[in-house]
């Protein structure tokens, strides 16, 4: 359900900008509930049932997402080492004020 009547945006590179128009029941009620949960702006996540390959390939269950951050950053520090060697960054002398 479509709680406004309009809605215009004044967005920039580095902001969000909308103006709402809306009845004044619908503000009320949006005030009242709460501007995040009236127009469902945040969910939540269940990290109840987390499976998924885990750095060696094979089917894992994780208890957390640090369990799996725990898991994966040696692996992705590697990759990122391996990256680092094989495309070295240009010297500075290219760079001119």
């Amino acid at each position: 359900m479509t709680h406004f009547q309009d809605y215009r945006e004044y967005h920039t590179t580095t902001t969000v900008n909308f103006a709402v128009t809306m009845s004044e029941k619908d503000v009320a009620r949006a005030e009242a509930e709460g501007l995040e949960k009236f127009f469902k702006l945040t969910t939540s996540i269940n990290c109840t049932n987390m499976i998924c390959f885990d750095s060696g390939g094979k089917i894992r269950k994780y208890e957390t997402p640090e369990e799996i951050l725990e898991d994966f950053y040696p692996l992705r520090l590697q990759y990122y080492q391996k990256r680092k060697v094989s495309k070295p960054m240009p010297p500075l002398a290219w760079y001119k004020h």
